[in-house]
């Protein structure tokens, strides 16, 4: 069995599923391969790496593709008939962290672009799991950076998702498309800033990334940002131009979704900077209506002492008192009441 054959022959080892069974029988290794194979650590670590194939791919292992190591046969990027994730062996090799496998499988030829059922080439895989020095390496032998996803990532998605700045400008020095959209049509941008990761928007930013790109619920960045809370992102895309009364398909503003979520601090923000205190959505609703039902008492009181219209009616005819009646909260209903208004 030659070294390569040896180390794809681990590297699908390292995958299998186990619970206290032998990984590789020790009758399995010929004996001018005994030195070559460290069954004892490919136990250990294949213990950490369960795979979602199941246990049947271990006779897979024994029965067809070590003869076909030993043979001399194997294609680098073959896989078996019904081998569920369409993982070669460059594949788990980016995924785990292997970098002298993955230079030994580039410089015999596999294919560094070859994607998995799910559509992950091994770029994506590297960079998902924040293996940068694979990143680098894959970068240098001319992986493609532009492959999507069967959902519509890119690579640059997934530095944006993990919060990995290194690997994010890595990809952008490789010319990395920075308006890709995913299938929620969401940017490396949207991505960073949902997850509240500023150093990675600051990147973004800084090669020109559209601030203000819209997903196809026509959400900026900055709503994203105020759903989740992300202060420091919010405050980042402000200074940076982010448009603060952009609507999404519903009509809905940064403020609308800050405030509905509870997310005081960002609310202060958004006001201090000018965001319109009743602005309205297409069911004529303020974010008083939203932090009212949503029994947010903490906005509520923020958003009553800032001046919010107490008594502005939606389409309904539904004044935020009423959401808040209609929909069981007590403790905002007794703000909006003691605040001095008791009609409905």
């Amino acid at each position: 069995m030659s070294s390569l054959a040896a180390l794809i022959l681990s590297l699908y080892l390292f995958s299998a599923v186990v619970s206290e069974t032998v990984i590789l029988r020790h009758e399995d290794i010929p004996k001018s391969l005994s030195h070559s194979i460290d069954t004892e650590l490919i136990k250990s670590c294949a213990k950490k790496f369960l795979n979602e194939n199941g246990k049947q791919d271990l006779d897979f292992f024994r029965k067809v593709y070590l003869p076909r190591c030993l043979s001399g046969t194997l294609d680098l990027d073959a896989q078996p008939q019904g081998y569920s994730s369409g993982k070669s062996p460059l594949h788990h090799a980016a995924e785990n962290g292997f970098v002298s496998e993955v230079k030994d499988l580039l410089t015999n030829g596999s294919n560094k672009d070859l994607k998995t059922n799910d559509g992950f080439t091994a770029l994506h895989l590297a960079t998902k799991n924040g293996h940068n020095d694979i990143v680098r390496l894959l970068l240098s032998h001319g992986a493609a950076i532009y492959t999507t996803s069967n959902t519509g990532e890119t690579a640059l998605h997934y530095a944006a998702l993990k919060g990995n700045e290194e690997a994010a400008e890595l990809l952008l020095n490789n010319g990395a498309n920075l308006e890709g959209k995913e299938k929620n049509g969401y940017t490396p941008l949207h991505l960073a800033s949902l997850l509240d990761y500023p150093k990675v928007e600051q990147l973004l930013l800084s090669r020109q990334a559209n601030i203000n790109a819209r997903s196809y619920s026509n959400r900026t960045s900055l709503h994203l940002a105020a759903l989740r809370g992300n202060i420091e992102s919010v405050k980042l895309l402000l200074d940076n131009g982010a448009e603060i009364e952009a609507k999404d398909r519903d009509g809905l503003t940064p403020l609308h979704l800050a405030s509905f979520n509870g997310h005081t601090r960002v609310v202060e923000l958004l006001l201090s900077r000018g965001a319109v205190i009743d602005a309205k959505d297409k069911l004529g609703r303020t974010p008083l209506h939203y932090s009212a039902m949503a029994g947010q008492a903490h906005v509520t009181r923020l958003l009553i002492s800032k001046g919010a219209d107490k008594k502005v009616k939606d389409l309904n005819n539904e004044t935020p008192l009423v959401l808040a009646i209609l929909n069981s909260q007590e403790i905002t209903t007794r703000i909006i009441i003691a605040s001095g208004q008791s009609e409905t």
